[in-house]
């Protein structure tokens, strides 16, 4: 099975934002709670609430890291660190159950891809007008190829992840 959806990106995180499958009609709450270092995020799926944290590792290096209702970690996406990189781009890993996926994106976030070096995993296109640029919101189309058993809430939250790191 594979996924599809528009992420809608919103102001600062301000709001509550609603993602819809576009196959399935399946949705998922994106709530995210002010707290100051440690970014906080529930994703709600049905009565299921997957929560994930925006931290930082070893001083240097930001993290994203899903977690389970039952609160065991699902994935956890890193920076890349200079010495690993293999583009000018800024790159992120994903490690998910002892496995490793590169996320690589192009100029100006404009694609963004995760792979396992020979399968494309996840691929999103931007969708912003202008105007959504000038103030720093990216809403992308997105294709999961690969879900990895994966539920489309863990996804949603991946995403997020991701998008949450490529831009800051």
């Amino acid at each position: 099975m594979t996924y599809s959806f528009i992420f809608k990106d919103s102001f600062l995180d301000l709001t509550k934002t609603r993602i819809r499958e576009t196959q399935t009609d399946e949705e998922v709450l994106l709530h995210p709670k002010w707290s100051f270092p440690i970014g906080k995020y529930s994703f709600f799926a049905g009565k299921d609430e997957y929560k994930a944290i925006s931290t930082k590792e070893k001083v240097l290096y930001n993290a994203f890291v899903v977690f389970r209702p039952d609160g065991k970690e699902i994935v956890r996406i890193t920076d890349v660190s200079l010495h690993k990189k293999k583009s000018i781009f800024k790159e992120l890993q994903m490690v998910c159950e002892q496995n490793r996926y590169h996320v690589k994106s192009s100029f100006a976030l404009k694609t963004i891809t995760v792979s396992n070096g020979k399968e494309v995993m996840l691929t999103a296109t931007k969708l912003s007008s202008i105007w959504q640029n000038l103030f720093g919101i990216y809403d992308y189309t997105v294709e999961v190829q690969q879900p990895l058993n994966m539920p489309f809430v863990v996804w949603v939250a991946i995403f997020k992840g991701i998008h949450l790191l490529l831009r800051h």
